[in-house]
């Protein structure tokens, strides 16, 4: 296809003319007021206009292209610098069939070119009346004296035989003020497109239209998964209606239960549009949908109570330590100057671990398995948990696995012998033993773990001679949230090691009774890979040479990553965000590795790479990111990087990574 771009930021218009470039679309650049005269000569059939503020050119082409055209034959992406409302709602007046906020990465931008090719794809049966919403309607039965009811046919469905074919309406068309029941038209950004009467006198405060609101501020669904209007265009995507139960908001405010029914819509052009009846429920649903509500309202004020205690306890021991340390630096004191930075370390340990459990708990994260000895798991959660046991409470460790190796993800695995062993402690406010042991397990043994059967697995086990756990509290002990401890606790112990398990293949029992104790036994499954080779201790010592490019928009970020490279004897360059460090990439000659964090502005750490890749394929990259590298870089085609570092890490793993990777360039 034939594509014209008018965008002033040279930013933005690189990312697009990559984007429509890689989808194998000729791009003609142009400013706003130059691309109006050539609309003629070039004929696009995408339009991708940047609304620069305080300017209405973007518009105006917008409309003239809309003039020249069809819709059918033009599809317009309009890109804007803000989410205001009013904006939106005047390129969608405009005739922008799609908006987008602010800057985006590549990949964003190919996906949307992609869903408007979709749309832009001639139809398979040419409709007998043109419109940009076509929609169809099946009546039983003679006409009765009062509005008939409605049965939605979605538009990919076939009439039954003998039937005969319904017709396609255009937008102005549609009879939706026939419907007794609200109704709303939406399109697949989730804007309302048209409401009845009576949706606007449900939904719409006085004098006020519903047209280009946003769904989601209408309603809300009953159960998590997403903005409402995208998991509803999913389910009817294929055809079909989707029911679901949702909260919409009165005009006044209030909030009340509705029952939706939603189908898709097919259009003369190929365009998409849903619609969706909304019935209000009844006084119980609404009631036991309140209860819900309210019951996970005081679930997340606990977690909140227990998650700002244990950061302020953090956040104590860090400024604790510190004083401590400048005083003993006054001192002279070198080995308390030691102790107290690796009391700092430690905390920031814990802080970040405590993060971890909470977005795990909010959106398991894809677990990044290998082979591990599970001597490892047990030994550095048995470091943790040394730290935080008081003296009466005994840590005794039993390994007898042997050789065995898991299949494991060990910063999850270790995180979740800490959690388990934390509320071992807590079980024991007297003292007692708390027990890490290692086993080895069949299928057989295992098999009533929760997870599917595997041949052989290690079992993990986490002991306590505390109190054990009533009978009526077991059927709950794996609920988010729940706790049997007063004041606070977060109850997130067993509910992560639920997910964790799961995540794992593996799979978790539970052995308690008052007054005997409680035994968690954790089953992973046993790999015969050999398990990775760690690099030495000294790994970090100094001893390297040459360049590398630091990339990171957080300047707090990069100082300790270039203190520590330069420890390691490297030279540094830095940069504050991706376009800079493609600038010093090109002007710096010599450059031996670059360190490059994902989520920055302008250009994203993947879309560095990928150019990084063009350059120089035998160039190593190290990519930094919160998140995974399985949630960051999926199955996708996206360049892969050489290595990657979760943050956050020790220091020592980053100079480990970089001598790693430079000794197997040489």
């Amino acid at each position: 296809m034939r594509a014209l771009l008018a965008a002033r930021d040279p930013s933005l218009s690189a990312t697009w003319t990559r984007a429509l470039g890689e989808r194998g679309h000729e791009v003609t650049r142009a400013g706003a007021a130059e691309a109006l005269a050539r609309l003629a000569d070039v004929r696009p059939s995408l339009l991708i206009v940047e609304r620069v503020p305080g300017s209405d050119d973007a518009y105006a082409l917008v409309r003239r292209a809309r003039q020249a055209g069809t819709r059918g034959r033009l599809g317009v992406i309009l890109l804007l610098h803000s989410a205001d409302a009013r904006e939106m709602s005047a390129a969608l007046e405009a005739g922008a069939d799609d908006v987008l906020i602010g800057p985006v990465a590549a990949d964003t931008a190919r996906a949307h070119l992609a869903a408007m090719e979709w749309r832009l794809r001639p139809p398979a049966e040419p409709a007998p009346t043109a419109g940009a919403m076509g929609m169809r309607w099946e009546q039983f039965g003679p006409a009765p004296a009062s509005p008939p009811p409605v049965a939605l046919v979605p538009s990919s469905a076939a009439p039954a035989p003998g039937a005969s074919r319904p017709a396609q309406l255009p937008d102005a068309e549609v009879p939706l003020a026939a419907l007794p029941e609200a109704a709303l038209v939406f399109d697949d950004m989730g804007l309302v497109r048209a409401a009845n009467p009576a949706a606007e006198h449900l939904l719409a405060p006085a004098g006020a239209s519903l047209r280009a609101t946003p769904l989601d501020s209408l309603l809300r669904g009953d159960t998590a998964g997403g903005a409402l209007h995208r998991r509803l265009r999913e389910r009817t995507w294929e055809g079909g209606v989707a029911a679901e139960r949702a909260w919409a908001r009165r005009a006044d405010g209030a909030e009340f239960a509705v029952e939706l029914r939603v189908a898709r819509l097919g259009g003369a052009d190929g365009s998409s549009r849903w619609i969706a009846l909304l019935r209000e429920g009844d006084d119980r649903d609404a009631r036991e949908a309140h209860a819900r509500e309210a019951a996970k309202q005081v679930a997340i004020a606990t977690l909140a109570r227990a998650v700002v205690n244990d950061f302020n306890n953090t956040l104590a021991a860090v400024g604790g330590a510190v004083e401590t340390a400048r005083r003993a630096l006054q001192a002279g004191d070198q080995a308390g100057v030691e102790r107290e930075l690796a009391a700092v370390r430690d905390a920031a340990r814990d802080g970040a671990r405590l993060v971890r459990r909470l977005r795990q708990l909010a959106e398991p994260p894809a677990s990044e398995c290998r082979p591990v000895d599970p001597k490892v798991l047990v030994q550095d959660a048995a470091t943790v948990l040394r730290r935080e046991l008081p003296p009466g409470v005994r840590l005794e460790v039993q390994l007898d696995h042997a050789d065995w190796r898991v299949h494991a993800d060990p910063e999850q695995v270790c995180d979740l012998l800490v959690a388990l062993g934390l509320n071992g402690r807590d079980a024991m406010p007297g003292g007692g033993t708390l027990r890490l042991a290692t086993s080895r397990i069949g299928a057989p043994q295992a098999a009533g773990a929760g997870g599917p059967e595997r041949p052989e697995y290690v079992r993990i086990d986490v002991s306590d001679t505390g109190r054990g756990i009533a009978p009526e509290h077991l059927p709950r002990i794996f609920d988010p949230f729940f706790s049997t401890k007063p004041h606070g606790a977060a109850g997130l112990g067993l509910a992560s090691a639920y997910d964790v398990l799961r995540n794992h293949q593996g799979g978790i029992t539970v052995d308690t009774a008052p007054g005997r104790g409680t035994t968690v036994h954790l089953f992973l499954p046993r790999t015969h890979a050999p398990a990775l080779a760690l690099l030495p201790a000294d790994a970090d010592a100094p001893g390297g040479g040459g360049t590398i490019l630091l990339v990171d928009d957080d300047p707090r970020v990069r100082r300790p990553l270039r203190l520590a490279l330069e420890h390691c004897g490297f030279r540094v360059v830095e940069a504050g965000d991706g376009d800079e460090g493609l600038d010093l990439h090109a002007q710096t000659p010599g450059v031996r590795l670059v360190v490059v964090d994902h989520r920055m502005p302008r250009l994203s750490g993947l879309e560095v790479l990928a150019e990084l890749r063009r350059r120089d394929p035998a160039l190593p990259v190290v990519l930094v990111s919160g998140h995974t590298q399985a949630e960051l870089l999926g199955g996708g085609a996206a360049p892969r990087p050489d290595a990657f570092l979760r943050k956050p890490f020790e220091l020592a793993d980053l100079a480990r990574t970089v001598r790693s990777l430079l000794a197997r360039a040489v």
